[in-house]
């Protein structure tokens, strides 16, 4: 898109906020020299449009910066300009024409004088009474020669001042901005000051958690620990967006509440509109689904298979779920485990309806957990792991499962997490699991050398004897493998690198050493 001369434009969605504020920043030149001009700002609340106009006025060096703002009480005729300074008169501004009133902000700029040039900073047009967009209107369109420019922000208008639209569509002295939100990249800024050494994969989990909104985006780094933001079944919403949409759900109604606690329940995609109805336990589904979508907290569907339903976005689902209180929340987990088909899902459910110990569960976890690892599914397995363990009754067990779950976590790359509880690992009563968990960490983040020291700090864990339990041979098995690969990449002689290869070849295990995919990437097998 060409900015050569003043004409509209648009960001593209795939372009950073910083790109917007240069393209809203390239018509003060313009306006400096004598070619007034309209800076339009739009986007969702949050996505950054007032820190926008910030940024324009603070690069408006030798500009007289003049602010206002629309106000939802914004009722009265051209109330929205007072921050100006407009005189209204004695006279009913009722009364009062917007070509009188844009003449009174022209006196406005008169009395700044020709030699300084003027910003005019508007915010939240959308609430700005119908006058004063009509006032402002008035003034562009008779603005020639003039040192002005006219910044704007407003979330997407709809059918609200529908002369303001059609005239920025048709004025050829208009620069239009669109946010889209923040870039990975910068969101990543965002996080490094507030949350120092968070891992880039919970970046961008957060990221489009939040809609690349920056708002919420700074608003649940500062809010939460990595713990909550990593750990949390359903990752969580900011405080004030969630408090906004509690109340938007106690107007409801307990019928179309119950409805939206069970959508949210069964996941974040869509679900089939019967489903929702058993886990609720409301009578008339349909009506209350019909209440959801018209208050905009939910969307629906027509299939062929029938209605289906999901929460307006994201974070509604967030705030949602964190409001429901707990034993009806255990209740409705509960139902959806008996209504859900894939085995994942029933274990998700299943665990969530569940307080304290379950064993039984445990081991289907840890199951289903081995299973996702062999598919190389190992974040899937990981949680699964980790999981297994919260449940596990006996001590023992319950850390043998926490270790796996931080070797796998590390294989999938996450050693945020193995890092964050080093001191927990260094005291664990499971020595081979202990030796596996640290030196993996090291081994595939590239330590090579660091890793055979710490796989061989003890040499009794290479020569115990596993027995029959396929567990521990398992355990040993990738150790060895571990440690085979990590010798070869750091230049240790061939024949410990072959005795390496041979224990494995004893154990039985039957899979093979290693597998390198790539610079940097390593498949250690189970």
């Amino acid at each position: 898109m060409s900015i050569g001369s003043v004409e509209s434009g648009t960001i593209d969605p795939s372009s950073s906020w910083r790109s917007a504020a240069e393209l809203a920043a390239s018509a003060l030149p313009r306006a400096r020299s004598g070619e007034p001009t309209t800076v339009v700002v739009t986007g969702e609340p949050g996505m950054g449009k007032s820190t926008l106009l910030d940024e324009v006025a603070r690069r408006a060096e030798g500009f007289r910066v003049l602010s206002a703002e629309g106000l939802t009480g914004d009722i009265d005729p051209y109330s929205s300009l007072a921050g100006w300074g407009v005189s209204i008169g004695r006279a009913d501004p009722r009364m009062s024409s917007p070509f009188l009133i844009a003449q009174e902000i022209r006196s406005v700029l008169d009395e700044i004088g020709s030699d300084q040039p003027v910003l005019l900073r508007l915010d939240d047009l959308q609430w700005a009474d119908p006058e004063s967009v009509r006032a402002l209107i008035a003034l562009m369109r008779r603005m020639s020669g003039d040192r002005l420019l006219l910044v704007v922000a407003t979330r997407p208008l709809g059918d609200v001042h529908p002369q303001w639209q059609r005239w920025v569509d048709r004025s050829d002295r208009v620069v239009r901005v669109g946010l889209q939100g923040v870039s990975l990249a910068e969101a990543e800024e965002l996080a490094r000051p507030r949350q120092p050494g968070l891992d880039s994969s919970t970046v961008r989990m957060l990221w489009e958690h939040t809609g690349r909104n920056p708002l919420y985006l700074t608003a649940l780094l500062s809010e939460y620990d990595r713990a909550t933001l990593v750990g949390s079944r359903v990752a969580p919403a900011p405080e004030q967006f969630a408090r906004i949409v509690q109340q938007q759900v106690a107007r409801l109604g307990a019928p179309a509440a119950r409805m939206l606690w069970a959508v949210v329940v069964l996941g974040a995609g869509w679900v089939p509109l019967a489903d929702a109805a058993q886990v609720a336990g409301v009578a008339d589904p349909e009506a209350t689904v019909d209440a959801l979508t018209a208050a905009g907290l939910a969307v629906a569907r027509d299939l062929a298979g029938g209605v289906e339903v999901r929460a307006a976005h994201a974070l509604l689902r967030s705030a949602v779920y964190q409001q429901i209180p707990r034993l009806d929340r255990r209740e409705m987990h509960t139902r959806a485990a008996q209504v859900v088909v894939l085995p994942e899902a029933v274990l998700d459910h299943r665990v969530a309806a569940t307080s304290g110990s379950d064993d039984a569960l445990a081991e289907d976890l840890a199951h289903f957990a081995w299973l996702c690892y062999d598919q190389q599914r190992y974040r899937d397995a990981a949680r699964l792991l980790r999981q297994s363990a919260g449940l596990t009754a006996d001590v023992d067990r319950r850390e043998r499962r926490w270790l796996d779950s931080l070797y796998v976590g590390a294989v999938a790359g996450d050693v945020g997490a193995v890092r964050a509880e080093s001191d927990r690992v260094r005291l664990a009563r499971d020595a081979i699991r202990r030796a596996l968990v640290l030196g993996a960490t090291e081994v595939l983040q590239g330590a090579a050398v660091l890793g055979v020291q710490i796989l061989t700090a003890d040499p009794s864990l290479l020569s115990e004897p596993v027995g029959d339990d396929p567990d521990r041979a398992r355990v040993h098995y990738r150790l060895q493998v571990l440690l085979a690969w990590a010798r070869t990449t750091s230049g240790a002689p061939t024949d410990l690198v072959l005795a390496g290869i041979r224990r494995c070849t004893e154990l039985g295990i039957g899979h093979p050493v290693a597998a390198r995919r790539g610079p940097g990437q390593v498949r250690v097998h189970r």
